[in-house]
């Protein structure tokens, strides 16, 4: 059975967040690319735990830019695999950074402990939290994903499938 599809005003505009996910995943794009220049510029290249993160960041920007001109949506695992990885890497670069800086401190002045040391560590050569722009963007890179599943959900309800219908109030008067 067919089900009229509810008017929503101009026919011609686009899918419900079509364009607002496209936006979110541009924005990711950008945070990726200058995520990577940053680290380049910062020579964070020394090892295989320097490196990872750079990986994961250009392995990221070949999936956001396929995810960007895909409208198939065949990419849409693969790019939520990379924001996954960036949020863990991310992760994972703040604790390595905070526990490099409280080994430097540590070394510097033996006896320090508590608040003090967190408040050095913290702000230590090594930015603790600088690493958390990765994280950053890969929620922001989720957040454009569940936006384009939302969309999904409303064109299965609006394309003809009762069940899913989104309710909307009867404009009809009871009969009597």
């Amino acid at each position: 059975m067919n089900v009229a599809k509810p008017s929503l005003g101009d026919e011609r505009q686009p899918r419900p967040g079509s364009r607002m996910a496209r936006a979110i995943r541009a924005t990711v794009l950008v945070g990726l690319l200058g995520t990577v220049v940053d680290l380049l510029l910062l020579g964070h290249t020394d090892g295989a735990l320097q490196l990872e993160p750079l990986v994961v960041l250009g392995m990221s920007i070949g999936v956001t830019t396929w995810r960007l001109a895909d409208r198939a949506g065949l990419s849409s695992i693969p790019f939520r695999v990379c924001m996954l990885l960036n949020i863990a890497s991310g992760g994972v670069g703040v604790l390595l950074h905070y526990r490099g800086n409280v080994g430097f401190e540590l070394e510097m002045s033996p006896g320090m402990s508590g608040w003090e040391l967190f408040a050095q560590a913290m702000t230590g050569a090594t930015p603790a939290l600088a690493p958390g722009a990765m994280v950053l963007v890969g929620v922001i890179g989720m957040i454009a994903e569940m936006e384009s599943m939302g969309t999904r959900r409303y064109q299965n309800a609006v394309v003809g499938e009762p069940d899913r219908m989104p309710a909307q109030p009867s404009t009809q008067e009871p009969r009597q």
